[in-house]
């Protein structure tokens, strides 16, 4: 049986960076595996920020102010004290590639997304990258596109700068602030 070498590529932002730019991810087999491995999927999912379907009760939900969202190199959602949901992703240019989210409370995760995409449109953002499709991100008019196809997207999105903190990154943005971008389409 032959020895299987395994070589080890420290992560850096830098090299992060890079691969986001050539439209490969990294990404473990589980969440116990500590290897990771470059991914290339022949379908790509994005969330076309001009196609985002926000359903009127989560529109209600985002109104209310029920939930703070605060921006901190993340999006978080507190209730109260609380940190209840969040998202964390990379920007490169006007991209906006999303990593992981989650939520202890209904809706929290939804409300960081709706965030997430007005702050993406405010600042210019042209590709949001969720990597797959789930069938929750379908919901909010995730599609995937041909590798072909995304590779142009992230071309047309990485000629430019997107700017992250075009909504206040130093107080919470309000429900409000947040669904007035969305009548600017």
């Amino acid at each position: 049986m032959a020895n299987r070498e395994t070589t080890f590529i420290e992560i850096t932002p830098e090299v992060l960076l890079k691969a986001y730019a050539c439209g490969i991810f990294p990404m473990a087999e589980s969440a116990e595996d500590p290897a990771l491995y470059w991914l290339e999927p022949e379908k790509r999912g994005v969330i076309p920020l001009e196609r985002f379907h926000l359903p009127s009760r989560l529109a209600r939900t985002v109104r209310s102010d029920r939930f703070t969202v605060t921006v901190n190199h993340s999006l978080e959602v507190y209730d109260g004290e609380t940190l209840v949901g969040g998202l964390y992703g990379v920007t490169l240019g006007r991209a906006f590639f999303g990593e992981s989210m989650f939520h202890r409370a209904r809706d929290a995760s939804k409300v960081a997304l709706v965030h997430l995409i007005a702050r993406l449109k405010a600042g210019g953002f042209k590709l949001l990258d969720t990597q797959f499709v789930t069938d929750h991100l379908r919901t909010f008019g995730a599609i995937e596109v041909p590798r072909r196809q995304y590779h142009k997207l992230l071309e047309a999105a990485l000629a430019g700068e997107g700017d992250f903190a075009a909504l206040d990154t130093k107080r919470p943005v309000s429900g409000a602030q947040a669904l007035a971008q969305f009548s600017k389409d």
